[in-house]
């Protein structure tokens, strides 16, 4: 959904302590990603589990929280489905993020748009595509120009 290049610069937000996700991604597109979980056990063990896989020359892992991390410098952002209240992280990317970046999130049913209907967030990202899912629905955002 994303349309994800070799030369984009990828953030994951709430990678978990098995970022298969950006694995699976660096592998398919190339793409320099960097991901991120507020948890010290899960950056501990992704950032084994990168190791051990050889991926560390293009996957970077910190552990930080998706509501201060700076994001001005990434062209996609990811959001896991575990990252809630996922508001605050949406207020700090609207704030930071690139004009033209891309957001995939994954919600369960509608609590992402219930999310963006919320007054602060309200004309602040538009959703450019959903996809369901058997369990889950993505919704690809783009930021408004308020």
């Amino acid at each position: 959904m994303a349309k994800v290049s070799s030369k984009d610069r990828v953030l994951f937000i709430g990678c978990g302590v098995l970022p298969t996700g950006p694995m699976l991604l660096a592998e398919e597109t190339k793409a320099k990603i960097v991901t991120i979980d507020n948890s010290s056990k899960a950056f501990k063990l992704a950032k084994s589990y990168i190791r051990k896989k050889g991926l560390s020359d293009i996957i970077e892992i910190d552990c930080a929280d998706g509501t201060n991390y700076p994001v001005e410098n990434f062209d996609v952002i990811f959001i896991a489905i575990n990252v809630w209240p996922i508001d605050s992280v949406l207020k700090h990317l609207f704030s930071n993020m690139k004009t033209n970046a891309r957001i995939l999130c994954k919600g369960i049913k509608n609590d992402v748009l219930n999310v963006l209907e919320k007054e602060e967030l309200h004309d602040k990202f538009s959703v450019n595509s959903v996809s369901q899912n058997p369990k889950t629905y993505s919704f690809l955002l783009t930021k408004n120009q308020i």
